[in-house]
């Protein structure tokens, strides 16, 4: 479906299901014109009209007609039936006689249906028509016809601009019809502020484009995705909204991502938000993301929210290397939530996304070393990593730990327990050099107090924390300038000293159970002792 001007290009001229368009013009039959070979370009086409269905009857729209494919209705007004009884009266006449079932309607005029002189009215009835469309996946035309005629009608008209997914006047200036698009929806975008010169087609069959010549050039916006019609349309994922007694009107909740993706086909600049829970399969949500970005583009904005579950530091810059806009901490409520979404209208996507996927994860994960490594090892392995994230954001931290006297470097580090893969450690002298991968700073003391079994202040003097890249660089090349042949490798120690921690825990655990053998057998019910009561009777 399109607009019937032959010669318009199609992101200023497609139909698309589910959208509502208005056109506004003083040139009446010329528009009626244009509206009839545009619905001669539907499979199933609607008209509404207060004017004689012949005035839009030629050509291929008369044979449509003529064959049942175009479904017309005559339109009569009482002054006396409020605007909205009007618009609720319409819609039910619609569907009782399958309008419903078309591909494009065409309403003209609308003037009497979508009264504009009340601005508040006005936006709330456009709402009902565009959910209509959209609930039909019909194409839906609002044609006035006398709205110049009233300024303020005019005005608000273009405040609800935001509300139509295309807003046109044609117009006749100096002799010239011009098709003039204050912006327009269609897969390829959003076309802007462009003016196309019009003429007859020979022989009376139509409108035509001047020669494809566009007035106005400098206005030309090919996609301005910033003024997108659907910026303030949300599509959400239950899960991501399971804490919210109401969700906001704009907002279209879906049981799976799935089922969301199939109703945001055609989406610029929407929000799509997804939840990330105790069941959640973190790389199939990372594929989502980066599935989703390439298809919309960098005006949607892509939202994850957690749940029940919480996504690691790595893991959310992994996501937002990957086209998400925000990641939501679970701690924040859905009123903050929705505030911060906010936020976000306006916005577009500007990082470089990655062609490929797999090369991005390469990127982001941490190497497969845990746990302690000679100092030599740790360097380089220190390097790779930091040269891996230079790009991803991923921020890492760095601790040196200065040892107690007495407490030795193999016990310090064998109460290391580090589990976390790319979390690594090594020794120097009398200090324990810790790196965290994807720990930001503000994480770091909760992060010693899981990976070292002692409280810090018993087995270390101090400690110094690193959490830029450079002052990590600068730090790693001063271990590097110490090493040398001579300089000691506690990997045997470490296993040795967990071996012995091993035999001593079974051995500690043989003794328990002892323990608790002997309590059963000294708790062991004796024989009981036949005892009758006398019955004493008073």
């Amino acid at each position: 479906m399109k607009i019937g001007i032959d010669g318009l290009p199609l992101n200023a001229a497609s139909l698309l299901p589910g959208r509502l368009y208005a056109m506004v013009s003083e040139q009446k039959d010329i528009l009626r014109q244009v509206m009839g070979d545009t619905l001669s370009t539907a499979d199933r086409c609607g008209l509404v009209s207060a004017e004689a269905t012949e005035n839009y009857l030629r050509g291929d729209c008369l044979s449509g007609w003529q064959s049942g494919r175009l479904q017309a209705l005559r339109l009569s007004l009482s002054k006396r039936t409020p605007s909205h009884r009007r618009t609720e009266r319409l819609l039910a006449e619609l569907e009782h006689f399958d309008f419903d079932q078309c591909d494009l309607l065409v309403i003209d005029p609308a003037e009497g249906l979508l009264n504009l002189r009340d601005l508040t009215y006005a936006v709330t009835q456009i709402e009902v028509y565009q959910a209509w469309a959209e609930r039909h996946q019909l194409a839906l035309i609002l044609v006035y016809g006398d709205l110049l005629l009233e300024p303020d009608c005019l005005n608000n008209l273009m405040a609800c601009a935001d509300r139509f997914s295309g807003l046109v006047r044609l117009a006749r200036e100096s002799g010239q019809m011009s098709w003039k698009l204050l912006h327009w929806f269609s897969h390829q975008g959003m076309q802007g502020k462009v003016c196309y010169a019009l003429s007859a087609q020979v022989g009376g069959r139509g409108m035509q484009v001047d020669g494809g010549c566009l007035l106005d050039k400098e206005s030309v916006q090919t996609v301005e995705i910033s003024s997108a019609l659907d910026d303030d349309l949300v599509y959400v994922v239950s899960g991501a909204v399971s804490d919210a007694r109401d969700i906001p009107r704009r907002w279209k909740q879906y049981e799976t991502i799935e089922l969301m993706q199939e109703s945001a086909v055609d989406v610029v600049n929407a929000s799509m938000i997804l939840d990330y829970g105790a069941n959640s399969d973190f790389p199939t949500l990372a594929k989502q993301i980066f599935s989703l970005r390439n298809l919309h583009g960098n005006g949607v904005k892509l939202v994850v929210r957690e749940t029940s579950a919480v996504i690691r530091h790595y893991h959310e810059q992994l996501l937002l290397r990957l086209g998400c806009n925000l990641v939501v901490p679970s701690a924040v409520g859905f009123a903050r939530f929705v505030s911060m979404l906010d936020s976000l209208q306006g916005q577009v996507f500007n990082r470089q996304l990655d062609d490929d996927y797999e090369s991005v994860i390469t990127t982001v994960s941490p190497s497969e070393e845990v746990g302690y490594l000679p100092a030599a090892d740790f360097v380089s392995s220190v390097s790779k990593t930091l040269e891996a994230t230079a790009v991803t954001g991923v921020q890492s931290a760095m601790i040196q730990l200065n040892i107690l006297p007495g407490v030795g470097v193999a016990n310090a580090l064998r109460l290391c327990r580090l589990r976390r893969p790319g979390d690594i450690c090594t020794a120097v002298g009398d200090a324990v050099f810790l790196f965290l991968f994807a720990c930001r700073e503000s994480d770091v003391s909760l992060a010693l107090d899981h990976v070292i079994e002692l409280p810090v202040v018993e087995l270390y003097v101090d400690q110094v924390r690193h959490s830029d890249s450079e002052d990590i660089l600068l730090s790693i090349q001063s271990i590097k300038s110490t090493i040398n042949d001579d300089s000691p490798d506690y990997t045997e120690a470490l296993q040795f000293l967990d071996e012995d921690r091993m035999q001593d825990t079974v051995e500690e655990t043989v003794q328990l159970n002892d323990a608790r053998q002997t309590v059963f057998q000294a708790s062991q019910p004796i024989d009981a002792v036949a005892r009758p009561l006398s019955l004493k009777v008073g």
